[in-house]
């Protein structure tokens, strides 16, 4: 039988104030802490899309995929799937780049405040 256990460097409490004078707030699935910020339980990146620049990411590695097929002679539905899918990205983006505050306030309701930055 294997037992695994998982410490943490910072203690947690459920008061307001640990016993190191840091701020722990507990909100839902949400818990603040303070120096750190929000660290939500059952978050990801995708829910912070546009904030954290995932699309751009998303496009370079689709754009290294392409690449890559190209050099290799890829099939022409997989070359013509791709390259649909980047400039459907690319839409996305000029979109997101018109309209940054709408996209990223949407984001931020959507995240019941998660998203801070």
């Amino acid at each position: 039988m294997q037992v695994i256990v998982t410490v943490s460097p910072i203690p947690m409490h459920t008061s307001e104030h640990s016993s190191s004078n840091q701020l722990v707030e507990m909100e839902g699935d949400i818990i603040y802490m303070d120096g750190v910020g929000p660290i939500g339980q059952y978050y990801s990146y995708l829910d912070t899309f546009w904030a954290k620049g995932i699309a751009y990411f998303l496009r370079k590695c689709y754009s290294e995929e392409l690449e890559s097929l190209l050099e290799v002679g890829g099939e022409t539905k997989q070359v013509r799937q791709l390259v649909e899918r980047i400039n459907h990205l690319n839409k996305r983006i000029s979109e997101f780049e018109a309209n940054r505050e709408l996209f990223l306030n949407r984001e931020r309701q959507a995240n019941h405040g998660l998203n801070k930055g």
